[in-house]
Parts: C-alpha cells; structure tokens; sequence
C-alpha cells in the first residue's frame, strides 16, 4: 500500500517539500492513520496528521499554522472548511483594551525555554487583555481566562473530550441512534453567573 500510494501521491503533484495535512479521522479505518504509513515512500513530504476529530477550528487553525499546501479529507469536509476559513481564521485580534481571543505565544528566545521545540505555542484558553494602565502602577497588559478553545469537558478534574464521549456510544449502535447531548449541572467557565 505504500508503494501504491507513493506512486499515487506523486501522480497528484506530492514534491519533497511540500506539506500534507491529514483531515481524515485518525482511525486504523483505510483512510485515517494508515495515510501516516503510505505516504512515507514520498521521501521529503512533511506529514501532519490533524485528523477530523480534531474540529473545524483547530483543523483550520493548523493547516495555517503548519502552512500545509495538500489536505487529505473528503470532498465535503474540504467544501466545508474553505466555507469556514474565513469566519474561523479572520485576521489576528489587535492587542487593544478588552479584546479576547485565543493566546498564542512566541518566546523571543525559546532555546531558553521549556518549550525549545515550539515557536509558537499555545494552552487553548480564551484570554480577554487589559491594556489600559493598572490601578497598582505596575506596567504591561494583563489578562484573566475566560474559557476554552476546545470543547474539552473537566468532570472530577479529569479532561474529558466529547469526541471519545461519542466512541463510546457508537459501540452501543443499533440500540442507540449515536447522537448525543451533554447538558452541564453548572454554568461553563467565563459564564456571567459563573
């Protein structure tokens, strides 16, 4: 299979430097994680297993990050996200008083940091800045969290993503339709009664 797919690969154009952004589930299902394995045989093509369980956003938000010039998915998910591209990644929020969305931090020197790997990085948690001047005197922005990038779930203290919630659940298929609905006891952080 990958001796088939390197020849398919470079059928459609795949070049040594070009970067492959996969949008399939990352299942051992023929079209997820198997793609990981077939495309090796294309010596100088950069990888980047994303997977659609990964969401609209971050899939987008990769993509771009990565800057992948191939996506791997179905036809409908690639219709869909060039639909969304715009609405989801927008332009950079402009650091001004009160503006919220989603940090991501570059570290001047990240040699010196634990994150010497990562040029950009993030923690997926929504921040609103303050940039007017503190009460305290001190200089410099400040930010408070006021949710969360992703739709993980604590329950206990332990994340919970909705998309293993959902595995789960399609175990139980047919005796279930696998749809279902998470309804919170108390309101999400950042919540006004929160």
């Amino acid at each position: 299979m990958g001796e088939l797919f390197g020849r398919i690969g470079w059928r459609c154009h795949f070049r040594p430097g070009d970067r492959l952004a996969i949008g399939f589930g990352l299942s051992m299902h023929a079209a997820g994680t198997p793609h990981l394995f077939w495309f090796q045989k294309l010596k100088g093509l950069t990888i980047i297993p994303i997977g659609a369980e990964a969401g609209t956003e971050k899939l987008l938000s990769f993509i771009k990050l990565f800057k992948a010039n191939i996506l791997s998915c179905t036809p409908s998910l690639a219709a869909y996200l060039i639909e969304r591209s715009q609405e989801v990644l927008g332009e950079p929020v402009p650091m001004e008083n009160g503006a919220t969305g989603l940090a991501v931090f570059t570290p001047l020197e990240p040699e010196s940091t634990i994150f010497v790997h990562n040029l950009r990085f993030t923690l997926n948690d929504i921040h609103q800045v303050f940039t007017e001047p503190c009460p305290c005197g001190m200089s410099g922005f400040r930010y408070k969290i006021i949710g969360r990038a992703d739709d993980m779930l604590k329950v206990k203290g332990v994340p919970v993503y909705p998309a293993s919630l959902q595995g789960v659940i399609n175990g139980f298929i047919p005796r279930v339709t696998g749809a279902f609905r998470i309804v919170l006891d108390v309101p999400p952080p950042g919540h006004p009664s929160a």
